[in-house]
């Protein structure tokens, strides 16, 4: 029993104590306080590792007569370096991320559809906190970021640009999971739901890896021959022993060459270019060599359609992962293959390790790590080699690239673009000469991911403007080709074949196996066609031209063209082609002549077959002496006025040069015969001015001989300043033979 005294008030301290002493519960002797359950984690002061996020939402929903379908994918993925920031229960740090995402929406209605396609992948920085609770859970949560996407609406077959934003990282309440009850290592998958304001359900799985940083050494990954690098894919048939050997890209020049047995459809599984991947772990400052357990190789590639920009002609989304670890050449290296973007050594002790990575598409990109986990349960990340000789925590980019480029370097290098945006399409023609629109309609990244023709390879220059041509006529329309070629300076690539797949003869797009990410694709450019006309067509004629290839895409020339005439009509219809027009409209009449019993001559429409017509006199166009004509003459071309299909520039081949009399204002019954043809056109006018026959002159007695066809009609002539080949540009269709 215990007594109470009440000096001084000590009663009521004495009975503070025994009040608290009551309320503690018995415990066993010897037992001590339960430990912090973070204790352990919040003594380490460094933490590293990866990271991944994936999120889908797919479905259909109907309301009031609109049916709606989507179906939304994105996924990122980056590395972890976190600092534990004491007193707080978190460790903090940057962690880069790269992205990819896809987008599609089709609206429908009882007027029709609009479908909307957005796709997009890059990379960038965001904030990472790994957080430690009180009550054993942890979570790796991330700042918020949103990436814009870029893309297009069509509607009523025509595509608007449009674009939306992709949220990269998941909701940071939804990943609270339980701490390890042993060891250091956090390793989790969490997958779960969500709704957004649209109602949309969308579906995440975030997965990472985390461990204590080990301070004793590090973790170096490079590539062999990295800096001569460049992505390729594997066209025709080669046998094994001619496949390039390992480090190598069986890349020459810009051209690749392979059978000619080439058949639509993907390309097969054989890998195009290999890079040899080397990790070395090195030890920090006076620590002795560390040797790492395990090391892995993980990969994220692109996934961009088809293998190069018209290859295959179908199917482009079911060709092979654009970057990949294949199984063989992997375990001959002693890896033990977990999927096409993770190999690791077994269990042992290394202190280096060295994987190959293969490529299958001219337009390949992505980013590899390696990741050595250490006998003590700590983790080693990569870091990889800066021009400056730096060394930083980031994926190794391939190719060799710069951030913001899927690229490599060496091709920018060889082609003088190292400071071009891979959406850069300013290109301009030599001299001057264009109508002031730039570009060709290929984006650089197009113009390096290259084409296929004919069972051949190529990419383009990125400062030369490209024209694309499929030629029917083989042999016979070269000389019109190359003619074409000299006078506008454009680069013509004429060796596709339609019957080896090199593009689709119902839409002639070259450029089909579109990556719209980052403006990396501006416009569907089309090839052109220059055909033999089915019928007995007596003119040539390219459709809808003068425009754009895409509107002015099939030329059909005539059956019957004089050898003397061919290489200026294919020129001419080329120029079409490109938004040539002629020098003036009409002006034109086909006629004979028929001679009556009393000598004189009537004129009569067409082929000497239409009714009689006026009576006419004839002249030496060139001398404007009189002139008596035979009995018979096959029927001609009279030029009528000034400013019409004849005029301008003599030299020019936009220039109509067949005919062979002129009517002069107030001689409209006398026809000017012309003794010889006229020269046919070489080249494209500057301007619109005749310069010989064309332009005022005398005769040999000294009197005014006026010009025979005149200039040019307004806005017309000056070819040179008229040629357009980018289809990004609206030149209407006008339907000029």
């Amino acid at each position: 029993m215990l007594t109470l005294f009440t000096r001084s008030g000590n009663w009521v301290v004495v009975w503070i104590v025994l009040v608290a002493s009551a309320c503690k519960p018995t415990e066993p002797a010897g037992a001590r306080p339960p430990p912090d359950m973070n204790s352990r984690f919040l003594g380490v002061s460094q933490w590293v590792g990866t990271y991944s996020v994936r999120s889908s939402s797919k479905g259909e929903r109907s309301l009031e007569g609109l049916t709606e379908a989507w179906d939304r994918t994105m996924w990122s993925w980056g590395i972890v370096e976190l600092e534990h920031r004491a007193p707080l229960r978190s460790a903090l740090g940057p962690a880069p991320v790269f992205h990819e995402a896809r987008f599609q929406s089709t609206l429908t209605t009882e007027s029709g559809s609009q479908v909307e396609r957005e796709r997009c992948s890059g990379s960038g920085s965001l904030a990472a906190t790994l957080e430690f609770s009180a009550t054993g859970q942890y979570r790796l949560s991330f700042s918020d970021v949103f990436a814009p996407c870029e893309g297009s609406i069509t509607l009523d077959g025509q595509e608007i640009p449009a674009g939306t934003s992709v949220r990269l990282t998941p909701p940071a309440e939804k990943l609270f999971v339980s701490l390890p009850t042993e060891g250091l290592k956090l390793s989790e998958t969490v997958t779960f739901s969500t709704d957004d304001e649209t109602g949309h359900s969308t579906d995440w799985v975030v997965q990472w890896n985390l461990a204590p940083r080990n301070s004793e050494a590090e973790l170096l990954l490079e590539a062999e021959g990295y800096d001569a690098w460049r992505p390729l894919a594997f066209v025709g048939t080669l046998p094994a022993d001619e496949l390039p050997p390992v480090g190598v890209t069986t890349l020459g020049s810009s051209l690749l060459r392979a059978p000619k047995e080439v058949a639509p459809g993907p390309q097969p599984m054989r890998a195009g270019a290999t890079l040899r991947l080397r990790a070395l772990v090195i030890p920090i400052g006076p620590f002795l060599p560390k040797k790492a357990a395990r090391i892995s190789f993980v990969l994220r590639s692109s996934k961009v359609p088809g293998v190069a920009m018209n290859s295959p002609l179908s199917d482009g989304e079911a060709s092979p992962q654009d970057i990949q670890f294949e199984r063989e050449p992997n375990e001959t290296l002693g890896l033990t293959f977990v999927s096409k973007d993770r190999v690791e050594t077994p269990a042992g002790e290394y202190t280096q390790a060295a994987a190959d990575l293969s490529s299958f598409d001219f337009g390949a990109y992505g980013e590899v790590t390696a990741i050595a986990e250490m006998a003590d349960g700590t983790l080693l990340v990569a870091k990889v080699r800066d021009e400056g000789d730096s060394f930083h925590l980031l994926p190794l980019r391939i190719p060799k690239r710069a951030p913001d480029s899927f690229v490599a370097d060496v091709w920018k290098r060889e082609n003088g673009a190292m400071a071009l945006a891979d959406s850069y399409d300013g290109e301009r023609l030599p001299g001057g000469g264009g109508d002031g629109h730039a570009g060709d309609g290929l984006t650089l990244y197009e113009e390096y991911r290259g084409f296929i023709a004919d069972g051949s390879w190529f990419s383009t220059n990125p400062e030369t403007v490209d024209y694309f041509l499929y030629n029917e006529l083989e042999g016979d329309a070269v000389a019109g080709i190359n003619l074409f070629k000299r006078a506008t300076r454009l680069q013509v690539h004429a060796g596709f074949n339609f019957s080896s797949g090199d593009f689709d003869p119902t839409t002639r797009v070259a450029n089909f196996n579109a990556l719209h990410d980052g403006g990396r694709h501006r416009v569907d450019q089309h090839l052109v066609m220059l055909t033999r006309s089915s019928q007995e067509r007596r003119r040539s004629q390219t459709q809808g031209g003068p425009s754009t290839p895409k509107h002015a895409g099939v030329i059909e020339l005539a059956r019957e063209i004089p050898p003397r005439e061919l290489a200026n009509t294919v020129a001419h219809e080329l120029g079409h082609s490109v938004d040539i027009p002629h020098h003036g409209e009409g002006a034109r009449r086909d006629v004979a002549w028929r001679k009556q019993p009393d000598g004189r001559f009537l004129e009569v429409p067409g082929m000497d077959n239409g009714p009689a017509g006026d009576v006419v006199t004839f002249k030496q166009e060139g001398t404007g002496f009189g002139l008596t004509l035979p009995d018979s003459l096959p029927a001609v071309i009279v030029s009528t006025a000034h400013g019409g299909l004849f005029s301008g520039d003599e030299t020019c081949f936009m220039r109509y040069a067949s005919a062979r009399a002129v009517i002069r204002s107030g001689e409209r019954s006398v026809r000017y015969f012309l003794l010889q043809p006229e020269p046919l056109g070489t080249t494209l006018c500057s301007d619109g001015k005749g310069k010989t026959f064309n332009s005022d002159g005398l005769y040999p007695d000294g009197t005014v001989r006026t010009s025979r066809h005149g200039d040019a009609a307004p806005k017309r002539g000056d070819c040179v300043h008229h040629v357009c080949v980018n289809d990004a540009h609206g030149h209407p269709p006008r339907n000029a033979p």
